[in-house]
């Protein structure tokens, strides 16, 4: 498990790297939006001023895209990177879950369902469940990761995360 983090750190440190020149980018063309509503021209005009940044560094799309690879980062978050140094062992993760057997030393049973979850689910295929599993172990970071809004829908979880949060999300404490 502590190989698995310390890849990930390392690889967070290399895309810190990496992506210095994105950030640059994307600080500057954030402050060439924040000019354009220093003095508030008519609404119509803001919007073609802001299309007028976007263009030139490939359009307000691509600029989602790099801001929500940024962000996904911020606040020496690894975890993102966690899969794929995971992938490889998950079948021998679920094979270790399968054969121990679990019991809780206290009241808190969190994790055991979280496993028992997981057992129930391995061979599902779908990317998201409904948000059913109680998931007051995770760290802030993981529900960052495992938690979506589509719209005013209940949040749902993310599959292969779901299952790196039940396993590692213990292994550090």
């Amino acid at each position: 498990m502590r190989t698995i983090h310390n890849s990930a750190k390392e690889e967070l440190e290399e895309l810190r790297q990496k992506n210095q020149e994105t950030i640059e980018k994307l600080v500057g063309v954030f402050s060439n939006v924040l000019q354009v509503f220093v003095e508030p021209p008519p609404d119509t005009e803001v919007i073609q001023l802001c299309y007028q940044v976007f263009e030139p560094v490939g359009g307000a799309q691509q600029l989602l895209n790099e801001c929500e690879g940024v962000n996904a980062y911020k606040g020496n978050n690894y975890l993102p990177l966690i899969w794929r140094f995971y992938k490889s062992h998950r079948s021998a993760f679920f094979r270790l879950l399968n054969a121990l057997k679990f019991e809780s030393t206290s009241q808190e049973q969190t994790i055991i369902e979280a496993v028992k979850f997981l057992q129930l689910n391995a061979n599902r295929r779908t990317e998201f469940f409904p948000d059913t599993l109680d998931l007051s172990f995770a760290s802030p970071q993981w529900l960052k990761l495992l938690k979506v809004q589509q719209g005013e829908k209940n949040k749902i979880v993310r599959r292969p995360k779901r299952s790196l949060c039940i396993l590692l999300s213990r292994s550090r404490t």
